[in-house]
């Protein structure tokens, strides 16, 4: 099944006005949030917060890579932070789609490492966002995903930054894969 994706990063006071006209029957909404993130599924016409593998409906959007190389999403992953910082992946959102130039400052301030492409672009040097999408999408076993031709994930950024759009292949190309 091919998937058709979309992302749309949109400040926090961008609101739908009136009904949503939803075309497909099932449609996944993700929230990729600073703090918490979370999935809704929307089959039917009727929304439902998707719980993630902790049975919780958020999930911390952190990524983390043990030495043995195995992927910790979530709550395990921020727990885990402080013994691992490199290889702990956080507040990734903030960096997408960015001209390495407007967050100098910002990626200072992450353990991770965060280089620039040959074109001024932020560029991430491991897949953790796309991982983390993936895994929140999958938080459910409940939650059949077949079918599905719409993801939209809402990126609240300040006001300062605006609505960002991006396509799937520039987040691929965001990070090193």
């Amino acid at each position: 099944m091919s998937v058709k994706a979309f992302v749309s990063l949109r400040p926090s006071s961008v609101r739908r006005v009136g009904p949503l006209r939803i075309v497909n029957e099932k449609v996944v909404r993700i929230n990729l949030g600073t703090t918490n993130s979370a999935v809704e599924a929307i089959e039917g016409g009727k929304p439902t917060i998707v719980t993630n593998v902790e049975g919780q409906r958020t999930t911390p959007p952190v990524v983390a890579y043990t030495k043995n190389g195995d992927r910790l999403v979530g709550q395990i992953a921020k727990r885990q932070a402080v013994v691992n910082p490199e290889n702990t992946f956080f507040s990734v959102k903030m960096l997408i789609g960015m001209r390495m130039s407007e967050v100098d400052e910002e990626s200072k301030q992450v353990s991770y490492k965060v280089v620039r492409d040959a074109n001024g672009n932020v560029k991430i040097n491991c897949p953790a966002v796309v991982d983390f999408m993936v895994e929140i999408l999958y938080a459910s076993a409940t939650f059949q995903i077949s079918g599905v031709n719409l993801i939209d994930i809402y990126c609240l950024f300040n006001r300062a930054r605006g609505i960002k759009l991006i396509s799937p292949e520039d987040l691929l190309q965001a990070c090193s894969l």
